[in-house]
């Protein structure tokens, strides 16, 4: 072998020996994992696919170095494979950890049951049932890895070891994240609802044929707000720049999608929880209530659009009556007017390290003249789950409260009426009314004190167990449409 033959091979074998080394550990990582712990079945899938794609990924690193001495136009070839299989690897090893942490002792199980069971409700997907992974994160927030950014790593990898359709993510793969401080919780997980909304945005079909097409969400959503980006820029001329505008108010309009979708799904625990959240983080903050950001638009807007759909939906005499005054801090805390889709056009819209001062509010106009359009399609994707409170709401809260005041879990409740997983929605915003009031018959009966005599660590603990009490009824419920 020549002086030339040596220097290449010897060069081929260093640049793959690196991500040799590096697939070989993550994969050893995550079967080891597998071997002592256990994870969500759609969590198992993803794993699945990392385990297959590293074995894939192996083979090929082999093989390569195995191969004839290639030709000097061809040794450029086989360095850009190397370093295309590194940057597709960069990226999905970021997902591994946070899937193999999220086993089933650090998920709220039911939570995540509850989800998937409404994703299949809504969506019809030719490809199959949704495929929804978890993660946890170290940080508190709640995401959703986008299925574009999980096709792109995939087509990474087929580029790169020319495989065809050998190895495959599943087709509605979705990854939810959750905050590992908040993983067996019930009710700051509905905030898990939202990042379905996302998941549903990006996989909803109109399925009726229009012109011989099917429609998703984002080219229905386009077609209707055209006139209104066109009444704003009239000195747009072309598809290029109609397109150029709707993606940047695009965003906007999909959180607020996935906000109303949520409080369809879970009613007031989810607009509750999400301003508590928000508290916790520290992101509420009044004064600057009216500032949009790149992917968000104002909190004003967010929850003055779920305050209003709260009201449309019934739910307000529940909250009332319920003695729940959150919904109405939000109203005052940030100035949301009465029943009333009339939104305030902030003077400054713009967060100051996003956009410079100046920029015009045309945009946020735009934004605040599509939102009837939003609500138009959350109400068609919702159909006949629209989340009204269902039954006679109060007649079920005062019996699932009689449960929890005696700490029996109130899923024999339902035995007798389980139609729809619909019913989860009274029994979670019921719990949820119930962990914020005194408790006092509780304390009495667990304790022997009132409430206001308790040491705060035993309070606390009795409201986690109100929350456990309450996913093992969902777990039940659940059950039961499996049976």
């Amino acid at each position: 072998m020549s002086a030339r033959d040596d220097h290449v091979k010897g060069d081929l074998r260093r640049r793959a020996s690196r991500p040799y080394r590096f697939v070989s550990r993550l994969r050893d990582l995550v079967r080891e994992s597998r071997g002592v712990r256990s994870h969500p079945s759609d969590s198992e899938k993803f794993l699945d696919f990392v385990v297959n794609i590293a074995e894939q990924t192996l083979l090929f690193l082999n093989k390569l170095l195995h191969e004839e001495v290639p030709t000097d136009e061809h040794v450029g070839v086989l360095r850009g494979k190397i370093a295309d299989l590194e940057a597709a690897w960069t990226l999905l090893q970021q997902l591994v950890k946070p899937v193999v942490d999220a086993d089933t002792l650090h998920v709220p199980q039911p939570v995540v049951s509850l989800v998937k069971r409404r994703a299949k409700e809504m969506l019809s997907n030719p490809a199959g049932d949704p495929v929804l992974a978890i993660e946890v994160l170290s940080e508190l927030n709640f995401v959703q890895i986008r299925q574009v950014n999980l096709l792109e790593i995939e087509k990474q990898f087929r580029e790169a070891m020319g495989l065809g359709s050998a190895i495959t993510l599943p087709p509605s793969l979705g990854i939810l994240g959750v905050p590992y401080s908040h993983g067996p919780a019930l009710f700051m997980n509905s905030l898990l609802f939202h990042e379905l909304g996302h998941y549903v945005f990006e996989r909803w079909r109109d399925e009726r044929v229009e012109n011989m097409r099917t429609i998703d969400l984002r080219q229905r959503l386009l077609e209707k707000v055209e006139p209104a980006i066109r009444s704003h820029f009239p000195e747009i001329d072309n598809k290029d720049r109609l397109e150029a505008m709707f993606e940047f108010i695009l965003p906007w309009w999909e959180e607020i999608f996935c906000d109303l979708f949520a409080v369809h799904m879970v009613g007031p625990v989810f607009t509750c929880v999400f301003w508590e959240y928000m508290n916790i983080t520290g992101t509420i903050d009044a004064e600057k209530a009216d500032l949009f950001h790149a992917s968000h638009p104002s909190d004003r807007f967010r929850f003055g659009e779920q305050v209003f759909l709260l009201s449309k939906l019934d739910w307000s005499d529940v909250l009332s009556k319920s003695g729940i005054e959150v919904v109405e801090t939000i109203r005052r805390d940030l100035e949301i007017a009465e029943n009333c889709y009339e939104h305030k056009i902030p003077e400054r819209p713009y967060d100051p390290q996003w956009l410079p001062a100046g920029f015009p509010d045309t945009p946020v106009r735009v934004f605040s003249d599509g939102l009837a359009v939003v609500r138009e399609l959350v109400n068609e994707v919702m159909g006949e789950f629209a989340g009204k409170p269902e039954g006679d709401f109060g007649k079920e809260d005062k019996n699932i409260r009689l449960c929890l005041e005696h700490g029996i879990v109130p899923s024999a409740l339902y035995r007798q009426k389980l139609d729809s997983s619909d019913r989860m929605i009274t029994l979670i915003n019921s719990a949820y009314f119930f962990q914020l009031s005194p408790m006092d018959k509780l304390f009495k009966i667990v304790k022997g004190v009132d409430s206001e005599s308790i040491p705060i660590a035993d309070d606390a603990r009795l409201r986690q167990r109100v929350e456990e009490w309450t996913l093992k009824a969902i777990s039940d419920i659940l059950q039961h449409f499996q049976m």
